[in-house]
Parts: structure tokens; sequence; C-alpha cells
């Protein structure tokens, strides 16, 4: 097709409203960008840090509970050399410390990268119990056992973070003699055989734990004496045995009953996981957490800083002893989701079809979905029931606060938008990481699904074309987030390879399918270096974009959500905008301001930065359409108690 057929044939599918597009869900930037068919959005947002000689217990290999400095750790896991420090060649399953909130338990969970982050200023924390960790001021703790993190900054002396139980168990629980059957018995394939030389006669026989013989002679609908007869005896028998490379549990604990309906098969993991709740695992000794009041916060100074990222949906990781957040990321994803969807359904006719697949890798479905309640709810009717009192997660001195019968009815009320959204392949909500080839193969079929590929003509540079079911379909595939992906069994633990793969499959599903990627990614951690703050340098930049310039290249929108509360100096009392910072952020602490910079764009103009209010309790972000030499004091007032956040 010639450039004046191609271009003639894109006009004259915007006069029959095939181009369809959907504003941009924050106002003032609607003016440069839209969501549109055929475009890659990428977002990015900050995090915080931790010193190089916080310990880290980790599980590698043979090797359990092993402790390396978190700088140790970064020059190993990455096979970078460094004096005194020697690397691991060898790729492994590297597993770290972490409490599991579900269970309220310490477990190893699987460390999917370590970065560092450059050079920042720290403070040491000290608790009651005598623990101490030295972190930048953004960095977050756990603060209850409901997974409630607070950011370093917004505690004081007095408060309670969480840290790992030390009191050891008085020597490790004895283990429970389990009875043995030791006979002759030459036919019993999965019993040991055992050699005895007894007046140079050798004697041979075999020997069963009595609860696998009572297993096996339970498969074969044999009592344990006939059963054992047969293994003795007969050598043609026709029996099934219990698979060795499994456990036998006892339901109710008790190691002398044997009866069937109290034995379970089961994985060695996942017995070794149900005796460890118990505090029998020998690696851990007490694997739960206590509360830990801080006695003193003190500045430092200045040290090069790291941090970690965990598999999700447990993102902590224990660090000298202390349960932290592991790295995440700030984004307005989820923001722009529901403001797409909300303009959809007041919007929506026959000329635009609309669907969002959306990988949330670092959350449960339910708790993406209770945050979006709690959103609707506030917006529509002024009312706030955060997300964790929807979910029965929020306490006050110790008790459960449950929702009443009127919040429960708003609940149920507002819930019954999800059935709309999800009717048609409107929102297609997919949770649990995966890796890039999974990502590709879920896409594929549901291009297959919602239209036809039409097989590539003859000749060297022609290509397959897609024409989609609906001629103006346009199709969001939003990633929450590329940091977490799972790896690829060809990669050999190179994560930029991974990024690398994902940033083509996301290349290939725009410019076959027409379809829209929205990838969230993470700055690096060079925006907040001393360096760059002491210059004022401060506002993000291409060249921010964590781990791989693949994302970056390959996207046609790039915007950066930033806290400016990080990362400028301590007088500053205005953003790089102008707008005033602690006339935002209320007596709790809590930050209501964040400002969106376009830093790529192949549409329009980029370099653009906006301001928005931001309601820390909703996730709510809406532009502050008043420019800052216009701001009233009742202006920032409607921020801080709500009421700007409303729909109106």
């Amino acid at each position: 097709m010639s450039l004046r057929q191609s271009l003639l044939k894109e006009v004259h599918n915007g006069l029959e409203g095939k181009n369809g597009s959907i504003p941009f869900p924050l106002a003032k930037l609607e003016d440069y960008l839209e969501i549109a068919k055929n475009t890659n959005y990428l977002l990015v947002g900050d995090t915080g840090c931790l010193a190089g000689d916080t310990i880290i217990n980790i599980y590698r290999g043979k090797h359990k509970g092993r402790n390396y400095t978190i700088e140790e750790l970064y020059y190993k896991y990455k096979n970078i050399k460094k004096k005194g420090i020697q690397t691991w060649k060898e790729k492994l399953d590297t597993k770290v410390l972490c409490y599991n909130y579900q269970e309220n338990i310490i477990f190893y969970n699987d460390l999917i990268d370590i970065y560092q982050s450059g050079v920042k200023e720290i403070f040491e924390i000290k608790t009651k119990s005598g623990k101490n960790i030295k972190s930048t001021k953004d960095h977050k703790f756990l603060i209850d056992k409901n997974n409630n993190f607070k950011p370093l900054f917004e505690l004081q002396v007095g408060n309670f973070i969480f840290s790992k139980n030390k009191v050891l168990p008085k020597g490790r629980n004895k283990r429970p003699y389990r009875q043995e059957i030791i006979s002759k018995m030459p036919y019993y394939p999965s019993a040991r055989k055992k050699l005895v030389t007894e007046n140079n006669i050798i004697y041979e026989y075999q020997r069963i734990k009595k609860t696998r013989a009572c297993y096996d002679a339970y498969l074969n609908n044999l009592s344990l004496e006939d059963f054992l007869i047969q293994v003795k005896e007969n050598p043609n028998h026709n029996l099934v045995f219990s698979d060795l490379n499994m456990d036998i549990h006892h339901k109710n604990e008790d190691i002398t009953d044997d009866s069937f309906d109290n034995l379970l098969l089961i994985s060695k993991k996942e017995h070794a996981k149900l005796h460890g709740k118990n505090g029998r695992s020998k690696h851990f000794g007490n694997r739960d957490i206590l509360e830990d009041e801080i006695i003193s916060i003190t500045f430092i100074g200045q040290e090069m800083t790291y941090d970690i990222s965990m598999k999700s949906p447990f993102n902590n990781f224990i660090a000298n002893d202390i349960v932290v957040h592991n790295s995440g990321k700030s984004s307005i994803a989820q923001d722009i989701i529901l403001n797409i969807l909300d303009w959809y359904y007041k919007h929506k006719t026959e000329d635009i079809k609309l669907s969002i697949i959306y990988f949330g890798m670092e959350r449960k479905q339910y708790m993406y979905s209770a945050k979006w309640v709690s959103r609707l709810i506030y917006q529509n009717e002024g009312i706030l029931i955060p997300s964790k009192k929807i979910l029965g997660r929020k306490r006050f001195q110790g008790e459960v606060i449950k929702l009443t019968a009127e919040e429960l009815k708003l609940v149920e009320k507002y819930s019954e938008v999800f059935d709309s959204w999800e009717s048609d392949d409107t929102f297609i909500c997919i949770e649990g990481t995966h890796n890039p080839t999974g990502i590709k193969i879920f896409i594929d079929d549901f291009a297959k699904k919602h239209g036809k590929i039409i097989p590539r003509k003859e000749g060297a540079l022609e290509k397959s074309t897609y024409v989609p079911n609906h001629p103006n379909h346009i199709v969001l595939v939003v990633t929450d987030y590329v940091g977490v992906l799972d790896a690829e069994k060809d990669e050999n633990g190179q994560k930029k390879l991974r990024l690398d793969k994902f940033s083509w499959i996301m290349r290939r599903a725009r410019d076959l399918y027409g379809f829209s990627p929205i990838n969230i990614q993470q700055l690096s951690r060079q925006l907040s270096s001393s360096d760059r703050i002491k210059l004022n340098d401060v506002k993000p930049k291409l060249a921010d974009i964590a781990d791989t310039s693949e994302l970056a290249r390959d996207s046609d929108v790039t915007l950066a959500i930033f806290e400016p509360y990080r990362y400028l100096p301590e007088d500053t009392t205005r953003d790089l905008i102008g707008y005033e910072l602690m006339k935002m952020r209320d007596n709790r602490g809590f930050k209501y301001y964040r400002s969106v910079h376009i830093l790529k764009n192949s549409f329009d103009s980029d370099g653009i930065a906006v301001g928005t209010a931001f309601h820390p309790e909703t996730g709510i972000l809406k532009t502050i359409r008043k420019k800052p030499s216009e701001m009233t004091q009742s202006d920032y007032d409607s921020i801080l108690d709500g009421s700007y956040f409303l729909t109106k």
C-alpha cells in the first residue's frame, strides 16, 4: 500500500468513526493525549530503599538461613565483581524471609530482583527490643498485621512497627517416635533394604513406617495383616503403592492414629508448611512477628542504598529482623482504568467497543475490587469506607471494625458495577504473576476470539494483518507491574532479557492487532541521588526508567507520576510547578498531591507537567485545574477535607 493509499484509508476510517478514541482521563492532559488504538503507553513511579549493611536472611540451593548484607546480596545475585565479595556464578532460585499476612507466619518467598538505588540520605530507627535499621525517609514499614505499611517520614518515636520474634523455643521440639515394621518383605518395593552380618552370615530384611504400610494396605482394600502377607510371600501380587516422593500427614496430629480417614497424602513441601506453622521449623524458631516500639529516629548522613523486589502477593521482606515493604511503584494505572470505564458507560454507542485486559500481578483480585468499590462509594456518596474495612481487616485497639448494615448495602450496590464491566469482555482481571510468553498466548487467544488474522501476502516484507469483529474495538492491555514478571525458561535469570521480550510482545500486540498496551514500571533510584537533589534536578526523565531502555523506546507515550515530598529539600514549600505542598498534607502526615509528567509523546507535545490532587485512602487522582497563583486557602482545604474528589 502506498503512502497516499495508507493515509487516505485512515482518513476515511476516521470519517466513518472507525478511529474513535476516548479522552485521556486526566484534565489538562487531554489536550495532548488520548486513549486510542495502536498506542503503547508506559507509566512509571518511584519508591524507597535501605542502607548497604542491612542484613538479609536467604535460602539458596541447599543453603537455608544464611545471612548477607544487602550490598553483598546485590553483587552476588547480579554476578558483579567487587573486591572482597565472591559472586554466584551458578543460577539458583534465591528466597528471602518474608511475612505471610494471610497465615501470620514468616516464610521464604522468591526474590524477584535486587537494585542498587544510588546515594541517598539515611535515617536510623532503633526499637525497644534492641533492633535497628537504616533506610531512606520514604521506605515503608509494617504497622499492623493487616498488611498496612507507612513510610519512615510518617513514623515517630512511640509508634510501633513489627519485627521477627527472636525468642527461641527451648530447644528444637523432639521428633516423635514413628513406629516401624521390620521384617522380611522382599516384595514390598517401598520398603528399605537392610543388610546385617552376624557370624559371617549376611541377613537381609526390610523396614517401613507403619503409617506408610497402613496407607498402602488401604489403597489395596486390604487389612494391614493381609497386606503384609502379600509383600512377604507373593512375588506375583498386583498391589499398588503410594508415591515415596509424597508424605503422609495425620490430619488430627495424632501420629498413632493410622485410620484411613486420618491419613492424607500430600507433598513434602506442603507437609513441612503444615508443621512449620506450629513452631516446629528448625530454621526459624518462632515464625511469628511482634509489635516493636520505636525509641529513636536519627539522621545518619548519605550512603549507597539498595532495595529488593519479592514475588507477589507478599510484597515485603525481613531486613535486620524488621518487616519492611519491598520495592514498589506509585502509578495512575487504576485511576486511569476506572475513569476510562466511567466515560465509556456514560457515552457508550454502537460506534465504539472497549476491552481492558488487566494483569494485576501485585495483588489478589478482591483487593483491587475492594479499593475500586471504596472509590466509587466515596466519589458518588461522599462516604469513606476504606478497602480494609470492606474486607474485614480494619482494626481499632485490636478489635475488627465491621461494616454497618448501611455500609454493607452500599458495598453490595456499587459492586454490581463489576457485572457490567465483565460482560462482553469489557473488563478482564487476571491475578497472579505471569511470564511474557504466557501473556502473549492470552493476547493471541483474545485476538482470535474478537477478530481474524489475514495471512501475509507473498513478498519478503509483507506482514499478516488483523481485522477485528468491531471496526473500532479499543483493547487496552494493562500490566501492573512489569517488574514482577515471572521468568522465561530460556533467560538464565537475566531480567533484562525478560523485559526486552515482554516489550517486543507488547509492540507486536500494538502493530499486529492494533491493541494498546499500558505498561507499569518503576523509576530507577538515581532520581533521588544526593547530587540531583542538590542541583534541584529531581524531575523524572526517560533515563530514570528502571531495568531496561526497551520499554521507553517502544512506548508511544510515557507518563511519570511524581511525589515531590520525597525528593525536594525539607525547607521547600512549593513543588516545581508552584503548588504549596504543606497545604496539601494533613496532621496525620497524609499527602494529597502528585504531579504527572509527559516524558514522551509521539503524537503531540511532551515535557508537560500538571499538578493533581491525590486522595490517599481511595487512590483517586484529580487534576488541579487552577494555576498555582490562582489557588486560595479554600481550594487547598477542599482537597484536604476530600470534597474536591466528589462527583459533582
